[in-house]
């Protein structure tokens, strides 16, 4: 039997027309990357998943009678570039921030860095000088950084680092 041409047409307009249909309904939902991760989310995908295991370790010196210098360290173990990556430390109330070094720094009591795109295997450094307020205080103050990606996180337990000093007060 054959068909005539205005009717092979019409079935191939149909058929177009169907799987457009389904391509603007079924695969938006197949695509879509949203920015909060559920935990399990690569372990049910079935496309491969995105992650990059960021890591943030805070030390602490002591410069002067009542400053000190912290260093903040983040870095990317993994396989992949991490992007979006934002550094973030809330200083203690005994803290006033003397200068900050780093990439992307925004500072007053919040210090808060956006590196950006942080390459597989690679770090990056922040480092800020404090003074303790007021001059006299003596006691145990700590203070912790933590770090965030827009790059899912298999391991969020290393995200934050904390560190604990001890200020003398000045001598009189």
């Amino acid at each position: 039997m054959q068909l005539h041409r205005s009717t092979r047409t019409k079935r191939l307009l149909l058929l177009f027309a169907a799987v457009f249909a389904l391509t603007c309904l079924v695969a938006p939902a197949a695509w879509a990357s949203p920015i909060q991760h559920d935990k399990d989310d690569c372990k049910r995908s079935t496309v491969p998943c995105k992650q990059a295991d960021l890591s943030i370790k805070k030390s602490a010196s002591p410069a002067g009678a009542d400053d000190f210098i912290f260093t903040i360290t983040v870095k990317n173990n993994s396989k992949i570039a991490a992007e979006k990556v934002v550094i973030t430390d809330q200083l203690s109330k005994r803290f006033e921030l003397e200068w900050v070094r780093g990439p992307g720094c925004k500072f007053g009591k919040t210090i808060s860095c956006k590196v950006g795109t942080l390459g597989a295997g690679k770090s990056v450094t922040i480092t800020l000088r404090v003074d303790v307020e007021p001059d006299n205080f003596r006691g145990k103050i700590t203070n912790t950084a933590s770090v965030t990606s827009a790059t899912k996180d298999p391991n969020t337990k290393n995200n934050s680092s904390s560190v604990t000093v001890t200020a003398k007060g000045h001598r009189k």
